[in-house]
């Protein structure tokens, strides 16, 4: 069910109305609903697939009960239930890659083998609600919080349904204990709500899908586009990713607050970082935070050698890369991160020279252009190609894919979020701006995006990952 589409409007007015007409004092069949609802909300692309979500809850759940009661075994059972989450996820999403890899790898030397080509459907969301189960375990074992004695409310938190498909992975200490505490509605935050679902709306079907058509000609082209053509495509995706994936991310927020729940912010003004390491506190937060807490920090973090660093920080940006899929073009988009990542870091973040802010800003952002191009192509091939063509210049200053609408578009998103950079969102205006001028903007928007929206229920790219 895609937040821009009709069903899930549906969906969700009729969820809502059942779920608030039960009384607060009634929390668990408050919390029986809305995992019900989860479950139906997931199960509506395939209900088979719910048996990875129950599995996965179910282990997380019952190895943090176990790691409680036993502490003598609490390291097996954790190594037990983080081998399961890997496992799974390692089978629907990386098994024909490994496979036509090591097929590709073995033909080089000269062994020719024959296997069966892997064609495994890929759970949607299943690299966010895996990542969630497995931190609830790590955080148990950590002793950081307490388990779970709820079943049905832990199952709630897995499938919360706002962001169960493509994040913010929520960490079980920030949002079950609010799923175990009576609710009220709140008309303040009801109406923060809407105004960051709108805003979504807006970013996701008036300007990342505005984006997307542009973006496919351009990068199904290569050969033929001009240099200009190249950089208007990769600027373009640059745009498309961060509005669609961003949108996605706000109007869960949004739909959060409608139903008593304040999720974390996955995103914050991340094109105006100025520099890789701010754009990295800035983009797909709870993702970043995820790998630095289980993965960078139990590896020494940044309190060891030079070498040692860098030796985390690429295993980390590595990991990250393949999270979004089993493919080399990730990978390098990942290494590619690293470096820049770490060459701010060695030479530049304590040098004493200083960029103006705006500069610094559009530098960082083209140094993250061409590891969108690797983001974006279907192959490493086609990635190098196409940024080798970005430095053609002999083809002049031809540009075919122009639009100007959509330039209109962008522009519309690049000053309402450098207004706001300071805010929560873009549409965040604050109590401080008179009503009617909220109201007026607030009514602007609706009619633009209800004149040029894009209504076709294109998907979200994170659904892919």
């Amino acid at each position: 069910m895609l937040f821009n589409s009709f069903v899930f409007l549906l969906f969700f007015l009729l969820f809502f109305v059942v779920y608030w007409s039960i009384p607060s004092s009634r929390l668990k069949w408050q919390n029986l609903v809305l995992w019900q609802a989860s479950y139906v909300f997931y199960g509506w692309w395939d209900w088979h697939y719910l048996t990875l979500i129950a599995s996965a809850s179910l282990v997380s759940f019952g190895g943090a009960l176990v790691m409680e009661h036993k502490p003598q075994h609490k390291k097996a059972i954790l190594g037990l239930v983080v081998f399961f989450h890997i496992a799974m996820l390692a089978y629907f999403k990386y098994a024909g890659f490994f496979i036509e890899s090591l097929t590709y790898a073995l033909q080089h030397l000269g062994i020719s083998i024959d296997v069966l080509t892997l064609q495994i459907a890929l759970p949607i969301g299943i690299s966010f609600f895996t990542f969630q189960s497995m931190s609830y375990a790590i955080d148990v074992y950590q002793q950081k919080m307490k388990a779970s004695h709820n079943l049905v409310e832990y199952l709630a938190f897995i499938s919360f349904f706002p962001q169960l498909v493509a994040g913010p992975i929520e960490r079980a200490s920030h949002l079950l204990p609010q799923i175990e505490k009576s609710r009220h509605f709140d008309l303040h935050n009801a109406s923060l709500g809407l105004q960051l679902i709108l805003w979504g709306l807006i970013k996701k079907m008036l300007i990342a899908d505005a984006c997307a058509p542009v973006v496919q000609e351009v990068f199904s082209n290569v050969s033929t586009a001009s240099w200009l053509d190249l950089w208007w495509g990769a600027f373009l995706f640059a745009i498309q990713i961060y509005g669609d994936f961003s949108a996605y991310s706000e109007m869960a927020m949004g739909l959060a607050l409608l139903l008593g729940f304040k999720l974390m912010q996955n995103f914050h003004y991340p094109y105006f970082a100025t520099n890789i390491k701010s754009f990295w506190k800035k983009w797909h937060i709870s993702l970043t935070t995820w790998f630095k807490d289980y993965v960078f920090l139990p590896m020494g973090g940044n309190r060891v050698s030079r070498p040692h660093l860098a030796f985390n920080v690429a295993v980390v940006f590595a990991l990250s890369g393949l999270w979004h899929g089993a493919n080399f073009t990730f990978l390098i988009w990942g290494l590619y991160h690293a470096a820049l990542y770490l060459g701010f870091v060695f030479w530049f973040e304590n040098s004493k020279f200083r960029l103006p802010s705006a500069i610094a800003a559009l530098l960082t952002f083209l140094a993250v252009l061409p590891g969108w191009v690797f983001f974006r192509s279907p192959s490493v091939i086609s990635a190098f190609s196409y940024i080798k063509g970005m430095f053609d210049f002999r083809g002049g200053l031809a540009v075919h894919a122009w639009d100007a609408k959509v330039f209109s578009l962008v522009m519309i998103l690049v000053l309402m979020e450098g207004w706001h950079r300071h805010h929560k969102f873009g549409l965040d205006l604050g109590a401080k701006v008179p009503k009617w001028w909220r109201w007026s903007l607030y009514l602007a928007f609706m009619t633009l995006w209800l004149a040029y929206g894009h209504f076709e229920e294109v998907s979200f790219i994170y659904f892919d990952f």
